[in-house]
């Protein structure tokens, strides 16, 4: 998913665009993008929390890359290396205290 600011002259207006399926484009507020991207990012962690590798899986885009580790790019290394996680460390879970998102910081 790919979100565009629209500008007009050269101020970002608070519109955004949000590309989901090819050539379908959602208009919201950048306000509403934003609490989407969070509770999007919550929903994964608690996905990963329950072990549900498959249901975290579906918030990574086909061609992510994760920076906290060197891994390959592609989903495929993305799910070995939180199945990895889970088998290092038997009781891990992901405790997210405080969560910005666009424009919050």
């Amino acid at each position: 998913m790919i979100a565009r600011l629209f500008y007009a002259g050269r101020q970002a207006t608070n519109r955004v665009a949000v590309v989901g399926k090819p050539g379908a484009m959602i208009l919201m507020s950048a306000v509403d993008a934003a609490a989407r991207n969070k509770r999007n990012y919550l929903e994964a962690k608690s996905a990963f929390n329950r072990r549900d590798i498959d249901a975290c899986m579906t918030f990574y885009s086909a061609d992510h890359q994760m920076r906290s580790r060197q891994v390959g790019p592609g989903c495929e290394h993305i799910r070995a290396f939180l199945a990895s996680m889970h088998e290092t460390w038997s009781n891990l879970e992901i405790v997210a205290e405080h969560v910005v998102a666009e424009g919050e910081w």
